[in-house]
Parts: C-alpha cells; sequence; structure tokens
C-alpha cells in the first residue's frame, strides 16, 4: 500500500485523491509510524498543490520586508476558494500528522500533547518533531495561513491577483462566515467560529515561527534570509496577542499558556474552559495585527 501511495504522489500526473484515501487508511491504523504520518501529510500536501522544488524558486523571489509583504506572498502561493476546495482543511490535517512525527523516544508531558486519533498523539513542542517534519512543517503552515487569508479575505467573486493580494474584506477575522463583517476581532468572535478556522489560522501562524526556528541552522541563501523577514514577524503578533488576552481579564502566565498551547489549532475549544477562553482572547489579539494598520493591507 506504501508502494502504491508514493506511486500515486509522483509523476507528471499525480493522484491526490487516491494517495489522500490509502494514506488516510494507514494513518488511522495500529499500523502508522513515521514515514506514513510523512506521506499522509504528503498525500493532503498534494491537494493543497505544495511541490517542493517549485515552490522553493518562487519563495526566493518574492518580497518579505513587511508585514503586509508577508501575507500578500502567502496569499499568492497558496490560493483557495471555499465553494471549490479542501485546501485549507488539508493544511490542518497535514499539521496534524507532521506534529505527531515524533523523534525516536520522545515522551510528550500531556500539556503538550495534541490527541489526534488512538494511534498519533502530537506535540506542540517543534523541538519533539523530527528535522524532516519541522521542514515539511514550515511550508505546510504558511500554507494554512495563506489559505486562510484567501479563503476569508476574498468575496468568491474577487481576483487577488489583480487586487495586488490586498484584502477586499478588511475586518472579516475571526468570521463566523464568509462575507459576514464584524465589529472587530475579539474574544466571543473566536469562540462562536463553529468551524474553528480562526484560532486555527493563528496556529498555523505559530506553528510556521516555531518551525522557522527549528530549520533555520540547516537553510542559507535567499531561503534563510526570507526565513529571517518571516520570524521578525512574531513580534508584533506577540505583542498584539498579549494585550488583548490581558485586557480580557487573563493573567500574564495564563496569557503565556495560551501562546504556547496555540499551536495546537483547537487550543480554544478544549475542554479547560478558563485555558480556552484565554486561547481565544489570545487569538482575537494576533488576528487584530493581522488585519489591523501595519498587517495585511
Amino acid at each position: 500500500m506504501m508502494f502504491q501511495i508514493q506511486n500515486d504522489l509522483s509523476g507528471s500526473t499525480m493522484n491526490c485523491a487516491g494517495a489522500i484515501d490509502l494514506s488516510t487508511q494507514l494513518f488511522q491504523s495500529p499500523y502508522v509510524n513515521n514515514r506514513m504520518r510523512m506521506l499522509y501529510a504528503s498525500a493532503q500536501g498534494c491537494n493543497v498543490g505544495i511541490q517542493l522544488y517549485p515552490l522553493l524558486n518562487s519563495f526566493q523571489n518574492l518580497n518579505f520586508t513587511s508585514p503586509d509583504a508577508i501575507f500578500k506572498a502567502l496569499v499568492q502561493l497558496f490560493p483557495s476558494r471555499t465553494a471549490l476546495d479542501s485546501k485549507l482543511q488539508s493544511t490542518w490535517l497535514m499539521q496534524d500528522a507532521l506534529q505527531a512525527t515524533l523523534n525516536d523516544g520522545t515522551v510528550v508531558g500531556a500539556a503538550d500533547q495534541i490527541l489526534i486519533n488512538a494511534y498519533n498523539t502530537g506535540s506542540d513542542l517543534s523541538r519533539d518533531h523530527t528535522n524532516d517534519a519541522n521542514s515539511f512543517l514550515v511550508f505546510t503552515a504558511m500554507a494554512g495561513v495563506g489559505t486562510s487569508l484567501n479563503r476569508y479575505g476574498y468575496l468568491p467573486t474577487d481576483d487577488p491577483a489583480s487586487l495586488a493580494y490586498a484584502p477586499t474584506q478588511t475586518g472579516v477575522l475571526p468570521w463566523t462566515a464568509p462575507g459576514v463583517v464584524p465589529s472587530w476581532s475579539n474574544q466571543a468572535g473566536v469562540l462562536g467560529d463553529t468551524s474553528h478556522a480562526a484560532c486555527s489560522l493563528v496556529s498555523s501562524l505559530y506553528n510556521m515561527f516555531d518551525a522557522i526556528s527549528a530549520v533555520s541552522g540547516f537553510t542559507s541563501g535567499a531561503v534563510k534570509s526570507a526565513f529571517a523577514l518571516i520570524g521578525v514577524l512574531q513580534v508584533p503578533m506577540d505583542f498584539a496577542g498579549n494585550t488583548q488576552c490581558t485586557a480580557d481579564g487573563f493573567t500574564a502566565p495564563e496569557c503565556q499558556n495560551a501562546a504556547a498551547r496555540l499551536r495546537y489549532r483547537d487550543a480554544c475549544f478544549e475542554s479547560n474552559v478558563n485555558a480556552s477562553k484565554a486561547a481565544a482572547s489570545y487569538t482575537a489579539g494576533v488576528i487584530q495585527a493581522i488585519i489591523g494598520p501595519g498587517g495585511w493591507q
């Protein structure tokens, strides 16, 4: 079966659907291992359109010198439309699989566990993931951000390229449905997002930062320079998230814990209600930074 999955993912005409079907069966079985997790992530990546060498070539020719430029670059690299594809959902499933691709002997503490299914327990700590998983997670998380902004930053009839990848739905994040614009990002808006996409967007953003930090020592040239520029974006995101979290009445340790846990895409919807609300407040602050002055314009 693994040979068939690899075959589906090779050649000029890739069978993404077939690879996803077969890899899902193994991913959800007691026979799963790190090799299978990477294949499952690759199959979902096929659906997103992630092809490493063309992606790296495009990546090196984009501008990452400001927050606006970074978000526009990710929107350009990872197009998506709600009614037409399942790309965003694939980026979530890819991150799940890569966060469960752990170094040999890793014991994940209860507070850091991501329970994906009966046979895959992931970690929200990048140091627990293999180097291969973190390398793949860089672009997987970028895709999570890019597809999210494509999905919810535009009306279905908008053409991002002709708009120079600037959003037309300013203020739409967080959302309850595409095209519905709340007055501003807030904890209630995040918690009321039944798709969980608002929290997942911020999770992708922070997984991107962590994965870049984890692999930066293995990169060079234009890629290393681009990664460094993207990494700088974390400072204003942290500030905005912490500001909103503390403004909503949470203590500094609670906000720090929320920030750390947001590497898990469902951190806003866990059983610990107080922790979930703190994560939602932090998420709301980060989204304000994404769409606010100095963000994605």
